[in-house]
């Protein structure tokens, strides 16, 4: 079983910094300085959450103008000299990813996720809370890391 998910772990800029950052003890001023600064980021953040609300409204209105876009070039072309077949069709297929997208997004969004492991990961330090805004930004946008991907095949 670990050998299915052992390229995405190895992927992860997180295990990759948590790697690092324990793998001597050496390094025991950086690694204090690092952990202080972590905090001092994550208590300067206002507790209300409004930059993580902001975020998530920014993507679900990103989400709304995309499907909006699709829409009106279905109903008017703009000069794209598509037959209704294929233009019924390819619209329904992006439609149906974006979709897919939104319900990832959501189910990503009641699991708090975001709240959690940020304030969990912040006595880790600064460099750990880097890496896993690194991870997450990545998990948000997976589509657009897993359609490249497809077309190599």
């Amino acid at each position: 079983m670990y050998w299915t998910i052992q390229p995405i772990i190895s992927k992860s800029a997180l295990v990759t910094e948590l790697t690092y950052k324990f793998a001597g003890f050496e390094r025991f001023s950086s690694l204090l300085f690092d952990s202080l600064l972590g905090i001092v980021i994550i208590n300067s953040i206002p507790t209300e959450w409004q930059l993580i609300e902001n975020f998530w409204k920014i993507v679900f209105l990103s989400i709304e103008q995309l499907e909006n876009v699709i829409n009106w070039l279905t109903q008017n072309p703009a000069g794209l000299k598509l037959n209704d077949a294929l233009n019924t069709f390819l619209s329904n297929f992006f439609l149906y990813h974006i979709h897919l997208w939104k319900s990832y997004i959501i189910a990503l969004q009641h699991s708090s996720v975001d709240r959690i492991f940020l304030v969990g990961f912040s006595t880790l330090g600064f460099s750990v809370l880097i890496a896993f805004i690194s991870d997450f930004l990545r998990i948000v946008s997976l589509h657009l890391f897993l359609v490249p991907e497809k077309q190599h095949y």
